[in-house]
């Protein structure tokens, strides 16, 4: 697993235990962002996006499916290593967990590491580069 890939997932499980209602793609967003150090303004601009929309992707208020592509694009383009197909499956199971039953924020983030295990394993369309 890329160390970009284990730092979204690291991410999302903090989100999770904040009770986001889509951890997976607020992680992602927040993801690309932290990834320059830039204001939400600035890196909205960066993408092409309005302001309002990269809000509320980092506030977990988009699904996956909702983010724009242009995230999907820069984090390819500048991570590519990171599995963006199994980030979605990812985001499809646990969406919606509210505050998992995990106290803190490494115990979620294990969860979400063996359900995203537990997805290849199934033989979902899941590339692991390390």
């Amino acid at each position: 697993m890329s160390a970009a890939t284990h730092f979204l997932i690291r991410l999302a499980g903090d989100l999770v235990v904040q009770g986001l209602i889509h951890p997976v793609t607020a992680a992602l967003a927040r993801g690309c962002r932290l990834r320059t150090l830039a204001d939400q303004a600035s890196f909205a601009a960066v993408l092409g996006i309005d302001e309002f929309t990269l809000r509320r992707a980092e506030a977990g208020a988009l699904s996956f499916d909702e983010l724009p592509v242009a995230y999907l694009a820069y984090l390819d383009g500048v991570e590519p290593s990171v599995d963006l197909v199994g980030f979605r499956s990812l985001a499809l199971q646990t969406d919606g967990l509210r505050g998992l039953a995990a106290p803190t924020s490494d115990a979620a983030a294990e969860v979400i590491r063996l359900d995203h295990r537990r997805s290849a394993s199934r033989g979902h369309d899941i590339q692991y580069v390390s």
